[in-house]
């Protein structure tokens, strides 16, 4: 062991040694009596033990610094291992006390990455991880690496922790949006309980854009805000070096004696210093399967998600972009560009891309100069991007086109130009217009995205962009999220300014289907109703229990298949179908559940004689039938076996009569159906209620009908 890497000697810890004439001193190396620390005839065991000293002793050989020369000299018996000076540590000592020996004592460091889960109160999952990708890449010629992406290996925490111990990973990096923070620091928790010595570091847009609030939690050792390459391969050059001046460290976010300290920002990588992924470290290879954008055969729908430039020239109030890359757009070179674009065909002979770029086209010139590389070369590739309707030209679109170019997707956020001043956005409707106009007739698709929630926003300005929609009739889609005020935005630090509620710090609850804040000029439940009007997902008011979303019309009434209220599976997901013979056009909440249950509110204004219940549903299993089970505030009233998997599902109906009626307790006002698949009672799996998603057909929405009779 070298000896800026000794750990602690173990005796000074466990061994005192009591003379014959009394005297006790630190161990049994010390015949001189040296560091005799008192005689027991004068003062008890215990106070001589515990003493100021031997408390400053015991941290200096811990720090391996100031330590006694005799002690220097030695060659114990015993050190301390890692584990117990840590527990010590934490018991005894103060914080950045345990920071300097983490690093002080790590062997040459292993690192795994993990993308940790989203939050539980969220209806989806994220798989692609080019953050981690691209630290991965960039430091693993000089350390040893791995990625875990906890959402799609579909593993617990406990089995991460075990398997950093397994593996003897030394340092874990997370990173996280704002809906999977909280899943990281319980996964740091565990890991934490599991392996005290571990070096955890966090990384990414929560971590740059509210540092504090992460480092207040014991179980983040250190964090490193903004772009995470440079900075991550000097923290882990520092460790291997024991350089425990953490000033000295870019970028990084450590706790000193009395305060947390940010040291300044390390400079960004030049744009074609950004690596190349190798997608073999990435979950999935980073494609996605589902892409219908590329073709209508669902075996040809693979993609690859892709980036070739970061940062965005915007400044919009409600993204984390203009504080992650300060404003600056770094477009890789054509050369760098075509290189990983070739790579990835002769590697993987995936030809479909997404290119998830924040704003594809601020340098048209380069774009056009790409296009045509793709064109001389005769790549043959399909792709899609992002862009801004002041970043586009006939010109261009007619050269992107050619080069294969399907789809640009747009976020125009609102058809109000005074919601768009506010959110920043810095272009009229008439340029959203005039850009659309130019998708039509250069016959290049074009889909928009919106937001509904902006400061300012009112049923009229909503109006004004479901107007918008229907006046340009977008052929390639459009989408509603609902505004979150996500920490460190314009938006949320000058929540005065902008006005409106915001209802939760909690930050599970910050994802795009979910109501976390209220501009001024809505009432909460007013809102709510023109969420679920414009948004086809499951909508939560945070911090509130949810209303019914059930529309009642003359006694008949219908639920949104995806508005369910309470909801626990074993494995609750969406789930866009690949290509499986009879099953290529689906959605549902439910995939492969053996067991739990989705419950839904619904109105009645009088207690009915009979109901009759039709949904749609199928099992997830081929040539195997499912259970399920139907209780109205709670009272069973079926048992139903569930046909095998069909493409659209099989209709079913169950009648309740009025002796059932009155056993469930029905009353003017909510009641609840439950769905319920009960464990063990042939856990196949289950589809309850799904819709066709396909552009090219028209919504067929399934919804769960009630049919009410009598008096």
């Amino acid at each position: 062991m070298s000896s800026n890497k000794r750990l602690p000697c173990g005796a000074i810890f466990r061994s005192p040694v009591i003379r014959s004439d009394g005297s006790i001193t630190v161990c049994n190396f010390d015949l001189g009596l040296e560091l005799k620390l008192g005689n027991i005839k004068e003062d008890n065991l215990f106070s001589l033990w515990e003493s100021e000293k031997m408390q400053i002793l015991r941290k200096n050989s811990i720090l391996n610094e100031n330590i006694p020369l005799k002690c220097k000299n030695c060659n114990p018996d015993y050190f301390l291992s890692r584990r117990e000076t840590v527990k010590y540590i934490k018991k005894n000592l103060k914080r950045d006390i345990l920071d300097k020996f983490l690093v002080r004592t790590c062997d040459k460091p292993k690192i795994l990455l993990v993308n940790p889960l989203v939050s539980p109160k969220a209806p989806f999952k994220t798989c692609v991880t080019l953050g981690l990708g691209s630290i991965a890449a960039y430091i693993s010629p000089y350390f040893e690496v791995e990625i875990l992406n906890m959402n799609y290996s579909n593993i617990d925490n406990y089995s991460v922790a075990n398997y950093i111990e397994e593996n003897n990973f030394n340092i874990v990096g997370i990173t996280g949006m704002t809906y999977q923070i909280m899943s990281g620091i319980k996964l740091l928790n565990i890991i934490k309980e599991n392996t005290p010595e571990v070096i955890t570091v966090a990384g990414g847009v929560f971590a740059t854009m509210k540092p504090d609030f992460l480092m207040q939690y014991k179980q983040v050792d250190f964090l490193i805000k903004g772009e995470g390459e440079k900075a991550f391969l000097a923290f882990l050059e520092n460790i291997q070096n024991q350089n425990t001046n953490f000033y000295e460290y870019p970028s990084l976010v450590w706790r000193n004696e009395e305060n947390i300290v940010e040291n300044q920002e390390c400079d960004f990588l030049k744009p074609d210093e950004i690596p190349i992924i190798p997608r073999k470290i990435l979950p999935s290879f980073g494609f996605i399967y589902d892409d219908s954008t590329f073709s209508d055969n669902p075996k040809e729908q693979t993609a690859c998600v892709i980036m070739f430039s970061r940062g965005c020239p915007s400044n919009c109030i409600f993204c984390e972009s203009p504080h992650m890359w300060k404003k600056k757009v770094r477009l890789m070179s054509i050369e760098r560009i075509i290189k990983e674009i070739k790579y990835i065909i002769a590697e993987y002979n995936i030809r479909n891309f997404i290119i998830d770029d924040d704003a594809f086209t601020v340098f048209k010139d380069k774009i056009m100069e790409f296009c045509q590389r793709i064109i001389d070369e005769k790549l043959n590739i399909k792709w899609r991007c992002n862009t801004k309707v002041t970043m586009v030209t006939e010109e261009l679109f007619i050269k992107m086109k050619e080069a294969g170019c399907l789809k640009v997707t747009y976020g125009i956020e609102s058809g109000n130009i005074n919601v768009l001043k506010n959110l920043n956005k810095n272009f009229t409707i008439n340029q959203v217009r005039k850009a659309f106009a130019l998708n039509k007739k250069t016959n290049l698709p074009a889909s928009m995205l919106l937001i509904i929630g902006s400061p300012g926003e009112s049923p009229n300005t909503v109006q004004d962009s479901i107007n918008l929609i229907e006046e340009i009739n977008p052929e390639g889609g459009w989408d509603f999220q609902i505004m979150q005020p996500h920490p460190g935005t314009t938006l949320r630090r000058e929540i005065n300014k902008f006005k409106g509620e915001i209802l939760t710090d909690d930050w599970d609850e910050y994802y795009s289907d979910n109501i976390t804040y209220i501009p001024d000029k809505f009432n909460k439940q007013e809102f709510l109703y023109w969420c679920k009007k414009v948004t086809k997902r499951p909508i939560s008011l945070a911090g509130e229990k949810k209303v019914s979303f059930s529309e009642n019309n003359e006694g008949i009434i219908k639920i949104p298949v995806d508005m369910w209220d309470f909801g626990e599976f074993d494995k609750l997901q969406p789930y866009y179908w690949n290509g499986e013979k009879n099953f290529q056009k689906g959605y549902t909440h439910v995939l492969g559940a053996n067991k739990g249950y989705i419950k839904y509110n619904f109105n009645i204004e009088k207690i009915p004689e009979w109901i009759l219940i039709k949904f749609t549903a199928c099992s997830q299993i081929n040539e195997k039938r499912s259970f399920l089970q139907i209780r109205i505030n709670q009272y069973k009233i079926a048992n139903i076996f569930i046909g095998p998997k069909d493409s659209y599902g099989f209709d079913y109906e169950v009648f309740a009569g009025k002796e059932l009626i009155k056993k469930c307790n029905m009353k003017c006002g909510i009641n609840e159906i439950c769905f319920e698949i009960p464990e063990k009672i042939m856990p196949n799996g289950i589809s309850i209620m799904y819709k066709a998603l396909e552009n090219s057909l028209n919504i067929q929405e399934k919804t769960i009908t009630l049919i009410t009779g009598g008096k």
